[in-house]
Order: structure tokens, then C-alpha cells, then sequence
């Protein structure tokens, strides 16, 4: 028998080799990765201690739980005050707070509804009573420009049925 190969048959015959080591050294990893993972488990308490990270994680859990809860109470109280102020569903003009929203997204969205506590407050004051007042009169000479006075039979049911809901009268 000649020692001597062609060179087809010694990438043949190393390939061979190298595919049947590699098989067998995927077995060995996957069996000492499960064994690698427990070890890793019974020492992971300890290993933090020792790179002394331990107490930072467990008051950072304490601390991320109740900043989530505070979070959550925070845009319950919000959302309830969108009710309340009748903004209703998507607005692009109100924030919208979310689980985990920084205090800077809250902050805005509370400063929102306080400016619009204001505005809303604001109508009992002499500006306020002028703006309201301007408005009335650009309604009913709205109102009269489309012919609204011609049926003043009709405007006056219509108006007597409106009375108490908050809308503005015809021809008012």
C-alpha cells in the first residue's frame, strides 16, 4: 500500500474526520450545556453578590414595581379626567400616558388637563364673558345670513326642544 494520496482524497478524507469529531463535540456541548445552565443557576445569588450587584437589583425590582404601580394610578386618575373634561378617544392635541411613561410625558399630560380646566373656568371672567359673547353674536348673524329668520315658526320648536342641552339656539 502507497502512503502517497492525491490531494481530492486527502480534503476527502479530512473532511470526513472533521465532520465526525464535530458531530460528536455537538453532542458533548449540548449535554454540558444543560449542566453548564444548573451550575450557573445554583451560582447566579452568589455571583452578583460577589460582583456586589446584588442589593442594586433587588431594590431596583422594588423600586421599578412601585414607580409601574404609581404609573398605572397615575394614568387611571388621568384618563378619568379626560372623561370628565369629555375628550373622548384619540386626540392628537392631549398626551397619552402609558405603563412606563417618563415623568416628562405625565407632567405634560397633567399640564393639558390643567389648561384645560382653565380654559374651561375661564368663561366666568370679563374676557371670557366677551369671547362667549362674540361668539353668540357671530352664530346668530351666521344663522341670519342662511335664512334661519325665515322660519322663526320652526327655529322656535326646535329651540324650545334644545333648551337645558348646552347647545347653542338657533338665531341666537
Amino acid at each position: 500500500m502507497s502512503n502517497k494520496i492525491s490531494v481530492q482524497q486527502r480534503k476527502y478524507f479530512t473532511q470526513r474526520i472533521e465532520e465526525a469529531i464535530d458531530a460528536k463535540i455537538s453532542v458533548l456541548k449540548h449535554k454540558n450545556a444543560s449542566k453548564v445552565t444548573d451550575l450557573g443557576n445554583k451560582q447566579y445569588e452568589n455571583y452578583l453578590k460577589e460582583i456586589d450587584v446584588f442589593d442594586k437589583l433587588m431594590r431596583f425590582n422594588v423600586i421599578k414595581h412601585e414607580a409601574d404601580t404609581l404609573c398605572s394610578t397615575l394614568k387611571q386618575i388621568y384618563e378619568n379626567i379626560k372623561k370628565a373634561l369629555d375628550v373622548k378617544g384619540y386626540n392628537s392635541d392631549w398626551p397619552t400616558i402609558y405603563n412606563g411613561s417618563s415623568y416628562e410625558t405625565i407632567n405634560s399630560a397633567y399640564r393639558k388637563a390643567c389648561e384645560e380646566v382653565a380654559l374651561q373656568n375661564s368663561k366666568g371672567n370679563d374676557i371670557g364673558k366677551e369671547i362667549e359673547e362674540l361668539e353668540r353674536q357671530k352664530r346668530a348673524a351666521t344663522d341670519l345670513l342662511h335664512g334661519i329668520n325665515e322660519l322663526d315658526g320652526l327655529t322656535a320648536e326646535v329651540n324650545k326642544i334644545l333648551t337645558g342641552a348646552g347647545v347653542p339656539q338657533l338665531g341666537a
